[in-house]
């Protein structure tokens, strides 16, 4: 009898999970198609290995903005992985990244050489990101927008 109701109750868990589990699904699936929808045409998706990263890009960024009114930044952090399998789905248009390993011929890249001021340095808890060094911007080459070919252009000319 224990047996039976341990096993009623064990189906019955998973059925409820199983019903959580889509529901949750449907949820973030509308959340992201609603998010891609509201995000504009004219924005660039900047992703980063680590948020230290897109520091180097802010004045950049922000001198490009200034210039360019009709473009809007989406900055992100990830890991590698999922930072190059995101660019491969086209849901952001530029990678921060340090190391260019297994990254394929159809990307376009810049290697850019970075230093930090000491006091951004010194405020960090933890040694993240070294003072100074060389990252790498990659992008897609074949899924180029307007607005993100003009920041790799401003990038190419402001950062090598």
């Amino acid at each position: 009898m224990k047996d039976l109701l341990l096993i009623i109750a064990t189906v019955t868990a998973a059925a409820v999970m199983f019903f959580a589990v889509g529901r949750l699904d449907g949820f973030l699936t509308r959340n992201k198609r609603l998010i891609s929808e509201k995000t504009p045409a004219n924005s660039v998706t900047i992703a980063a290995e680590n948020p230290i990263m897109l520091a180097v890009l802010a004045p950049a960024l922000e001198k490009l903005s200034k210039n360019s009114k009709d473009a809007e930044f989406y900055l992100k952090t990830d890991c590698h992985e999922n930072i190059i399998n995101a660019l491969d789905r086209h849901d952001i248009d530029m990678a921060l990244v340090f190391s260019a390993g297994g990254i394929e011929p159809k990307y376009g890249s810049i290697h850019a050489k970075y230093k930090l001021s000491p006091i951004m340095y010194d405020s960090l808890p933890v040694s993240l990101i070294k003072d100074s060094g060389s990252l790498i911007i990659i992008w897609d080459k074949n899924h180029i927008s307007k607005n993100c070919g003009m920041v790799i252009e401003y990038l190419q000319n402001s950062l090598i």
